[in-house]
């Protein structure tokens, strides 16, 4: 009896730490958050030169500028793509939302910032299932540089697939088809 009363309680003990353990994973792998921007570079130059650069560093990389605009003085976007990351997003349901991504060109005081949209923040926000963004986030650093990841606290992708922008707005499904 004294025996069977040990085993049992190893057994429990066992199973405390194994689900402890599935625990302790589950958490790690919920600590590794995701920003929306990534800072390429903060630099003095122009406006015409950073947009020159930017350019030849398009060109120079696997994506190719789908339009561009200039929603305001000292700012400048360019919506970029390219054939990988098309076929990426062709693999998901709202894949089509990640297809273009953002580089932008902002001029704050004397500083021209350079940034760009994250991609692996997009894979979770938009519901990517079974797609991998890192590799198209790995060669917009490798085109345009990185310094850090910015904007907002930083959010987990189990809390980015559940992510409303505010209190009463819809949900990322059930957004309105025009």
């Amino acid at each position: 009896m004294f025996c069977l009363r040990n085993i049992s309680r190893s057994v429990c003990i066992l199973f405390f730490l194994f689900l402890n353990s599935i625990s302790l994973t589950s958490q790690a792998a919920d600590k590794e958050t995701f920003k929306p921007f990534a800072m390429a570079e903060q630099t003095n130059i122009k406006m015409a030169d950073a947009k020159s650069k930017i350019e030849q560093q398009i060109k120079q990389s696997p994506f190719s500028i789908v339009a561009e605009y200039s929603p305001y003085d000292d700012a400048y976007i360019y919506i970029i793509t390219s054939d990988e990351l098309k076929s990426l997003a062709s693999e998901a349901e709202y894949g089509g939302f990640a297809a273009p991504q953002r580089v932008s060109l902002t001029r704050i005081k004397d500083q021209m910032q350079i940034a760009y949209t994250n991609p692996v923040y997009m894979q979770h926000i938009y519901r990517m299932k079974n797609v991998n963004l890192q590799p198209i986030l790995d060669q917009m650093k490798q085109a345009f540089g990185f310094e850090q990841f910015f904007g907002g606290e930083g959010l987990s992708a189990r809390k980015l697939k559940r992510y409303k922008y505010s209190f009463g707005l819809e949900g990322f499904k059930s957004f309105y088809e025009l």
